[in-house]
């Protein structure tokens, strides 16, 4: 189990937490959520829901909670490593950026953006033996942006908060699908603009008449209510960012329309 100091931090973030801890596996039995949830667990669950890593760290690099998505990012950073609850970095540069923008946010109640190259999700790993990576990245990185926040006056507290990797995911494409009442048709178009593709493109893809585009593009503004492509990209990119779970549906819960 990952071992997360929290003697410095606030009540509210102590009990997340022991409350995040005691649903982490033991080594010797199966885990041990509490009989019944608390305010603080089922925030915790909500924050899981969302597509955004989110992270509390006080000024010496230890997490004092990450939500599921920021604990995936962890382990697919390069040149970082989680060393028992601390983020450590094996770049000297880095480093040094890095606890600066800390230093910032946690006594000084500034923000900064920075950069983390990350691996492909099949080399991810959250072994606390694991070296972190100073040499160069390999050929499959990318790059992923995070923002260290205050976290609140008189709280010598940083939030990290990642970006999102896309603009809408598809459960929230669905969703929004679903509450216009957009066909299958409809809704391929839509996902497929979202991604940057022109009507030109998706017709070839759809082995369709540009044309044929251009009306399901027509259905789709005249049922969401907009005048444009970019006011409906716009309607798209504000939607709640909910995270895909495991098998493929909205994590967190059922959609309903």
């Amino acid at each position: 189990m990952l071992d997360f100091h929290s003697s410095s931090v606030e009540p509210a973030a102590r009990e997340a937490s022991e409350t995040w801890q005691a649903w982490q596996p033991h080594d010797d039995d199966q885990p041990h959520p509490p009989t019944r949830p608390t305010a603080t667990s089922t925030i915790m669950a909500m924050l899981d829901a969302l597509d955004h890593g989110m992270a509390l760290l006080d000024p010496h690099s230890r997490v004092i909670y990450a939500n599921q998505p920021a604990q995936t990012l962890f382990a697919q950073m390069i040149h970082w490593k989680l060393d028992y609850g601390r983020l450590i970095c094996a770049d000297t540069e880095r480093a040094q950026r890095w606890q600066e923008a800390l230093n910032a946010a946690c006594y000084q109640q500034r923000r900064a953006m920075l950069e983390f190259a990350m691996q492909a999700p099949e080399h991810a790993s959250l072994d606390p033996y694991r070296l972190p990576q100073p040499f160069s990245a390999p050929s499959d990185a990318f790059l992923r942006y995070g923002v260290l926040t205050p976290a609140g006056e008189g709280c010598d507290l940083a939030r990290l908060i990642f970006d999102r990797r896309s603009t809408c995911s598809a459960p929230e494409l669905q969703m929004f699908a679903g509450c216009h009442h957009l066909t299958a048709a409809e809704t391929r178009v839509l996902e497929r603009l979202c991604q940057g593709l022109s009507p030109k493109d998706i017709a070839c893809e759809h082995s369709v008449a540009v044309a044929t585009v251009n009306t399901q593009i027509a259905s789709v503004r005249n049922k969401t209510g907009v005048r444009s492509v970019r006011e409906l990209f716009r309607a798209v990119a504000g939607l709640p960012p909910l995270r895909t779970s495991a098998n493929g549906g909205i994590d967190g819960g059922n959609t309903h329309h």
